[in-house]
């Protein structure tokens, strides 16, 4: 059942809290739940009055790549989302591929590029680059390897290249 309802600030903005408590108090493990309008419930809504495992509340929350809520007294912060979560795109194309040699990269997209690193299918940082739109790799033993970019804003994209 509804408790009260508080206007509190979060993040950016003030958000109505939305207090709820168990229909039998008696058979609860815990006084209230607490919805977050525009951000759920920060524990256990099917459960009201149920308390939450420390994985099982919410830790942070964003909307449209900005933070909204963060409870870091269990976790240690709320980081940056990354590119595969942000609304920004980017295109990564090595050519050719497979490569003897020299390999053109071709990259489109909302980030600005930093750096290349040349890695091995084992992880292992093989060179590392300032971004250019060609890298020579007639010295690259043959196999398979992943070329990532790195850029200035702290993301990052990857794609695959066959040399032989």
């Amino acid at each position: 059942m509804l408790d009260s309802i508080v206007l509190r600030p979060l993040e950016n903005d003030d958000h109505r809290f939305f207090y709820l408590h168990a229909v039998a108090p008696s058979i609860s493990l815990s006084e209230v739940t607490v919805w977050v309008e525009g951000i759920g419930s920060l524990s256990l809504i099917n459960t009201p009055g149920a308390s939450p495992t420390e994985s099982d509340h919410l830790g942070c929350a964003f909307k449209n790549g900005q933070l909204l809520y963060s409870d870091t007294d269990s976790i240690y912060s709320c980081g940056a989302l990354s590119i595969a979560e942000s609304s920004k795109t980017s295109s990564l194309k090595a050519y050719p591929n497979p490569t003897s040699g020299l390999v053109n990269l071709s990259y489109s997209g909302d980030y600005t590029p930093q750096s290349i690193n040349l890695i091995s299918l084992e992880g292992k940082q093989i060179e590392s680059y300032t971004w250019k739109e060609q890298l020579d790799l007639t010295h690259i033993p043959t196999g398979f390897y992943f070329i990532e970019i790195e850029f200035k804003e702290g993301h990052s994209t990857t794609s695959t290249l066959l040399v032989n």
